[in-house]
C-alpha cells in the first residue's frame, strides 16, 4: 500500500493529465459511437476482418486493426486505442515539461488547448492512419527534446525506442519514409549520438525495417496492390492540368493517354484540389493501369511531358497545397469525416443523442470564421512554425529547432505527393503545435550542433 501511494505521489500529475484527457476524449466516442469512418477506413476495416492485406494503405496500420479487433470487434476499439495514445502523449509530455521547470500556468493553458481542439477530439475517434501517424511524430519530437537536453546520455533502450518510432512513422503512411533518413541525421548532427551510437540507431532501425517490411510482410502475404490508388494518378493529375492550360500532346502521347481516358476528359474533370475527379472519371480505364508494360510506357511519356514543362507540375501542386492549408474556398476543403460512410458491412453509428447534438454544434461552430482560422487553418499553423523557426535560429535555440524539423520535415513530401484537400494530411503539425510553446522555454547550456 505504501509503495502504491509513493507511485501515485511521484506520478500524480501524469495520472491526472492522462485520466482527464482520456475521459474528455471518451465523451467524443460516446457522442459518435462507434466512431467516424470514411471510404479509406472501410477499406482497411475490411482487410482487417478478412486478413487479406494489401499495401495500398500501409499494411502495418491495418494489421494493428486486426490485433485490436481480438480485444473488441468494433470500430470503437480503434477510437479507444487512439484516445489512449493521445492521452498518454499529452500526459507524458506535460509531466516532462513540468519537471523541466516550466510554469504550471503555461502547462495548464496548453492542456486546456488540447482538450478544446475540435480536430483532436474528432480525429481521436476517426479510423484514419493519419491519426496515429501524427501521434507518433509528436511523441518522437518530444523524445528528441528529452534526449537533447540530456545530450550524449541516451541509453541503448532509448535508442531502440527512437528506432521503433521511426519505423512506425515510415510504415503508417507511405510518405513517412523520409524519417528513415532524417531521424538518424538529426540525432547525429545535434550530437545526441556519437558515431558508435549512430551505428546502433541505424542498425536498430534497419532491423525493425527487416522485421516489419520483409518478415511480417511475407508472413501476412501482403500484396503490393496497385488497384486502390496507383501513384500514376498524381502524375495523371498533372497531365490534366497541362492539357487544361493549353498543352498540345503529340500523336504518340495522345494514343497512349487515351488508352487511359479521352483527352477531353482530362481537361473537363481536372480539379486541382483532389486527384479523385480524374481517378473516378466515368471514362477512366483503371484496368489498363494494372498492366506493368503499359505503365512503363505511360510513365516515360508522362516524365517527358513534365520534365519539359515543369510549370504544369508546379502550378498543380501549388494549387492543391494552397487548398490543403486552408487558402481555398470553404467548399473545397475537407476537414473531418462527418459519420460512417455508406458501406455493406452494416457499420452505422449509435450515438448518445444529447452529446451528439452538442459536439456536432461545436464542430459546426468551429468551421465558421473567425474561429475557423484558429481551429482549422494549416496556413495559420505554418506561419506559427515559421515564426518559431526564425526565433530558434536567431536565439540559437537548438532544442526548438530540432523539434520543428521533426514535425515539419514531411511537409515538402505532402506538397509533391499530396492527393487531396484533406486536413488530416497535415494533422501532425496541429497535434504537435501546442507543445511548441513549452519547447520554446526549454534551454540547453552549450551549443551542441555541429558547425
Amino acid at each position: 500500500m505504501e509503495k502504491l501511494k509513493k507511485i501515485l505521489q511521484e506520478n500524480g500529475y501524469f495520472i491526472s493529465f492522462f485520466l482527464i484527457s482520456f475521459f474528455a476524449y471518451a465523451i467524443w466516442l460516446r457522442a459518435f459511437f462507434p466512431g467516424m469512418m470514411s471510404p479509406d477506413s472501410i477499406n482497411q476495416w475490411t482487410q482487417a476482418g478478412s486478413r487479406i492485406y494489401n499495401d495500398a494503405h500501409p499494411f502495418l496500420g491495418t494489421f494493428l486493426m486486426t490485433l485490436l479487433r481480438f480485444i473488441w470487434d468494433s470500430p470503437a476499439i480503434i477510437g479507444l486505442f487512439q484516445i489512449f495514445v493521445s492521452s498518454f502523449i499529452i500526459a507524458y509530455s506535460l509531466n516532462f515539461f513540468l519537471k523541466q521547470g516550466i510554469s504550471k500556468t503555461k502547462i495548464v493553458i496548453v492542456f486546456f488547448i488540447f482538450l478544446i481542439l475540435p480536430s483532436v477530439g474528432v480525429y481521436n475517434i476517426t479510423l484514419w492512419k493519419d491519426v496515429l501517424f501524427a501521434q507518433c511524430i509528436a511523441f518522437l519530437s518530444i523524445i528528441f527534446v528529452k534526449n537533447y537536453i540530456s545530450q550524449e546520455k541516451i541509453t541503448n533502450s532509448g535508442i531502440t525506442l527512437v528506432a521503433f518510432l521511426t519505423i512506425l512513422i515510415c510504415n503508417i503512411r507511405h510518405n513517412g519514409v523520409i524519417y528513415f533518413l532524417v531521424v538518424p541525421a538529426v540525432y547525429f548532427l545535434f550530437r545526441i549520438v556519437n558515431l558508435k551510437k549512430l551505428f546502433i540507431l541505424i542498425s536498430c532501425t534497419v532491423l525493425f525495417y527487416i522485421f516489419f517490411n520483409i518478415i511480417l510482410f511475407n508472413i501476412l502475404n501482403v500484396s503490393n496492390a496497385r488497384d486502390f490508388l496507383p501513384t500514376e494518378f498524381i502524375r495523371l493529375q498533372i497531365i490534366g492540368n497541362a492539357i487544361r492550360m493549353g498543352y498540345n500532346p503529340t500523336k504518340n502521347e495522345v494514343n497512349t493517354l487515351e488508352k487511359v481516358m479521352p483527352i477531353d476528359e482530362f481537361r473537363k474533370l481536372y480539379d486541382c484540389s483532389t486527384v479523385n475527379s480524374i481517378m473516378m472519371g466515368p471514362k477512366m480505364n483503371t484496368n489498363i493501369l494494372l498492366n506493368d508494360i503499359f505503365i512503363s510506357d505511360l510513365n516515360k511519356i508522362i516524365d517527358n511531358i513534365i520534365l519539359n514543362n515543369l510549370q504544369y507540375a508546379i502550378t498543380d501542386r501549388t494549387c492543391l497545397f494552397s487548398v490543403l492549408v486552408g487558402m481555398g474556398p470553404l467548399s473545397s476543403q475537407f476537414l473531418y469525416q462527418p459519420g460512417i460512410y455508406e458501406n455493406t458491412l452494416n457499420l452505422e453509428q449509435h450515438p448518445n443523442r444529447r452529446l451528439n447534438i452538442f459536439l456536432s454544434q461545436y464542430l459546426d461552430w468551429s468551421k465558421e470564421y473567425p474561429q475557423r482560422s484558429i481551429f482549422w487553418s494549416h496556413f495559420f499553423y505554418i506561419l506559427l512554425y515559421i515564426y518559431f523557426l526564425i526565433t530558434a535560429i536567431c536565439k540559437k535555440n537548438y532544442t526548438l529547432l530540432g523539434f520543428i524539423i521533426l514535425i515539419t520535415v514531411n511537409i515538402p513530401a505532402i506538397f509533391i505527393f499530396g492527393l487531396s484537400k484533406d486536413f488530416r494530411y497535415l494533422y501532425m503539425i496541429q497535434f504537435a503545435l501546442p507543445f511548441i510553446f513549452l519547447v520554446d522555454n526549454v534551454r540547453k547550456k552549450d551549443n551542441p550542433i555541429i558547425g
